[in-house]
């Protein structure tokens, strides 16, 4: 058979889905292209060697598999998305309608930061339905390690054991004739329960956000006898636990989050730790070493006051804190010129967010206090002087709907653009895709800011990011032309035609006659997601 219908007929691989992923059959297979560049091929027959291959060598970018429009699809479910193990699989669950799925290539390897590539997209919960085998089973595993401590809850699902030893979601797909969609189906399967790491607290509750310097948990880490971590953050090897007489090592130390001791059943935090072991607290060894836990504004708190029409909120906390003030701090309306003026930042802009007419700010500088020309209570004949309380980052997230159990980054920011809104938020704009360049539907980039599409252009500018046009090029066939619409308004805005001399056409019926009398071949062009990066 050829190996264009075995996906058709023996997969159930729509035509569309073989379109959208460009799948090309190729000797005894198919070719496609993946995302971070690089092609992959894989054998039409699973019993083959190599059942999978790079050609010709794996890119450094190719991490995780999956069609451009994923960020866009994973917001229509409201952060839902599914994870299978393999590209066959993704294929499967895009022809049955489910577009906001993503995988990894093969089930030996789970990339490490696999919660922080999938918080980006705006993941909230993961469904998986491991393949009915061993490999499978160690496969679930490594997922919920990766999502462990990134806050995107698992949801594991038992597949039926009467898909065979083996079975998978794409075995599923080809053998459901059910009346309910696919997905709804999956959903309903039994769940299945995954033994990974215990469920830890998060240490910056109990510490009021009191952030642990890297060289007092280095220094911790060192007198337990902890040398190196795994790729899920906890120690290589168990070590004794100091708050119990521990004859067999029973703790387990997380690079993050401290000790937990499986034998006491509870975390021990970093500054326990250190009293324990005489380093002192958190507060002593910074003191001690002239060193000021960082505070910042997550890019997630950032990213919703701009979307809010607040970015002079958001540039004025970021200067207030890189100078070093603490929340709870209180101070004048002068204190805080003095302190942004250096960043660009002027008298003015600090006048008009903190007045108390400004309802739009008022919640976001607290009045504490108001204070005559002498620093007493005002009198009524007094002019008044207000002192204001510095608000920590995590209240101003809640004020506009960023929960503290949220999946947060915290990305640095060119204190040079502090002066300049228009500069503020290019930088915001840039943090993602520094962070982790790919292929992003503009609108998306556009909607985490509340801007137009054209705005985010300028801000590619701005900050220098390297913008690299993708688009889906086939030979458009005489039938093809003649199922082509007549108008252009029934055609997507970003589909053309295109001859061999770089003209475009519309992408009906006459645009397709008048480029066929002026070129042999024509082209069906589709624009797709563009790929970003820093330059």
């Amino acid at each position: 058979m050829d190996t264009g219908l075995r996906l058709i007929e023996e997969r159930r691989i729509n035509e569309q889905t073989i379109a959208a992923f460009d799948i090309q059959p190729n000797s005894t297979g198919w070719l496609y292209p993946v995302p971070g560049g690089g092609q992959r091929w894989k054998a039409n027959n699973s019993h083959s060697q190599p059942k999978y291959r790079w050609v010709p060598d794996k890119p450094e970018y190719a991490k995780l598999y999956y069609a451009p429009g994923l960020p866009a699809a994973i917001q229509k479910t409201n952060g839902i998305c599914w994870y299978v193990s393999g590209e066959a699989d993704v294929w499967a669950m895009h022809s049955a309608g489910i577009e906001h799925v993503i995988s990894g290539f093969g089930e030996s390897h789970v990339v490490p930061d696999l919660g922080s590539i999938l918080g980006g997209f705006g993941v909230n919960t993961v469904y998986i339905a491991p393949d009915l085998d061993e490999t499978g089973v160690r496969w679930a595993k490594k997922v919920s390690e990766r999502l462990w401590g990134s806050g995107i809850h698992l949801e594991a699902l038992q597949l039926p054991e009467t898909l065979g030893r083996k079975g998978d979601v794409g075995k599923a797909w080809q053998e459901y004739q059910g009346t309910i969609p696919f997905e709804q189906w999956l959903a309903n399967l039994p769940k299945l329960n995954i033994k990974s790491e215990p469920e830890l607290p998060a240490a910056s509750t109990e510490l009021n956000n009191e952030v642990v310097p890297a060289s007092y948990k280095k220094l911790v880490a060192k007198l337990l006898g902890v040398e190196s971590f795994r790729s899920n953050g906890n120690s290589l090897s168990n070590v004794n636990c100091p708050f119990h007489d521990d004859k067999v090592p029973s703790a387990t130390l997380h690079q993050e989050k401290g000790l937990y001791c499986h034998t006491c059943g509870r975390l021990y935090l970093w500054r326990e730790i250190g009293l324990l072991l005489g380093i002192g607290s958190i507060r002593e060894w910074c003191l001690s070493h002239r060193q000021v836990p960082p505070q910042q504004l997550s890019t997630e708190t950032r990213e919703a006051l701009i979307r809010k029409k607040l970015t002079t909120v958001a540039r004025v906390y970021d200067a207030l804190i890189h100078a070093g003030w603490k929340p709870g701090r209180e101070f004048t309306i002068m204190e805080a010129a003095q302190v942004c003026e250096p960043f660009g930042i002027s008298i003015g802009t600090i006048y008009k967010i903190t007045n108390e007419a400004e309802q739009t700010y008022s919640p976001f500088f607290p009045t504490t206090i108001v204070l005559n020309k002498k620093g007493e209570r005002t009198a009524k004949k007094c002019r008044p002087r207000r002192v204001y309380r510095l608000l920590s980052p995590t209240e101003i997230g809640l004020f506009v709907g960023v929960r503290e159990s949220q999946w947060q980054h915290y990305d640095s920011i060119s204190l040079e653009k502090l002066g300049n809104a228009a500069e503020y938020r290019s930088e915001v704009h840039a943090a993602l895709i520094r962070r982790r360049p790919g292929e992003y539907p503009r609108k998306f980039l556009a909607e985490r800011l509340g801007v137009t599409p054209r705005t985010t252009r300028n801000y590619d500018k701005l900050a220098d990011i390297d913008v690299e046009p993708r688009f889906k090029k086939v030979n458009l066939t005489d039938e093809e032309a003649t199922n082509l619409p007549d108008e252009r308004r029934n055609v997507p805005g970003n589909v053309w035609l295109e001859d061999t001399n770089g003209k475009k056409y519309q992408p009906t019926k006459s645009g397709a006659e008048r480029a066929f009398m002026r070129s042999e071949e024509v082209y069906l062009v589709e624009q797709l997601a563009n790929y970003y990066g820093p330059k």
